[in-house]
């Protein structure tokens, strides 16, 4: 069959949330009690969505989810749509009630209080926006394509600045538990940490089932267990081993 991608993993209490698709088409996916359940996006649509890229929630009743051409929102009972500023969306990260970031090509984009505007505010030069993930203040982006770039950047309320990170990767996924334990998914399903000082790789090789690209990372709160979810439908569960 297809190859589907889990591009973007969210998870809220026992609940994971996988956001994806496969050749163009998207689907959210809820993995509870042992077993998968789909979301139908859009009342009356079946897979006519564009792919998505992004998940990301402040609580069950407000989830957003970025794709190739759509901002949804769900409330706790229904999806609806938001006004994209154009398409291509490819990261997402909450910061409260009614107030999240997206990228968008190489730029990040702030939603809040029902208006998206760009970020106000001149980032060290990157490449496409594949990742974002907001810790209290500071707020970290991924990206790839960023040659003489960063590929991680971090904003700290005020100005932006370039993390330096191992030459050669692109970075596709970022979550962490704090400012000092921080992971990103980097190109042939690398595995990258943050320990407050600096960034190491930490996996690079092949995986349990050959073919696999990771494209997505969630961090538990406790720091110990670890969800990626990637190609060929897979998401692997992990323990903490460094």
């Amino acid at each position: 069959g297809n190859s589907v991608y889990v591009n973007s993993l969210w998870i809220d209490g026992p609940r994971l949330f996988a956001a994806g698709g496969s050749l163009g088409d998207g689907f959210v996916g809820v993995y509870e009690n042992s077993s998968w359940s789909f979301q139908t996006l859009i009342p009356g649509t079946t897979n006519d969505l564009s792919e998505m890229r992004a998940i990301t929630g402040v609580s069950s009743s407000e989830i957003y989810v970025v794709g190739d051409k759509e901002i949804l929102s769900y409330d706790g009972s229904s999806w609806s749509n938001i006004v994209a500023p154009g398409q291509s969306m490819r990261a997402a990260a909450a910061r409260g009630p009614k107030d999240f970031l997206f990228g968008q090509g190489n730029e990040i984009y702030h939603f809040i209080g029902g208006i998206v505007q760009a970020m106000p505010v001149i980032k060290p030069s990157t490449g496409n926006i594949t990742s974002l993930w907001v810790n209290g203040p500071d707020t970290y982006a991924g990206a790839t394509n960023a040659p003489g770039g960063a590929a991680i950047v971090k904003f700290n309320g005020t100005t932006w600045a370039a993390m330096s990170v191992p030459s050669s990767i692109d970075i596709l996924a970022i979550h962490g538990r704090d400012k000092n334990d921080i992971f990103a998914i980097g190109t042939s399903s690398s595995i990258l940490h943050f320990d407050g000082s600096s960034w190491q790789e930490r996996w690079s090789g092949s995986l349990p089932q050959t073919g696999i690209q990771l494209e997505s990372i969630w961090i538990d709160n406790s720091g110990t267990v670890g969800f990626a979810g990637g190609s060929q439908s897979q998401v692997w569960r992990f323990g903490r081993c460094f």
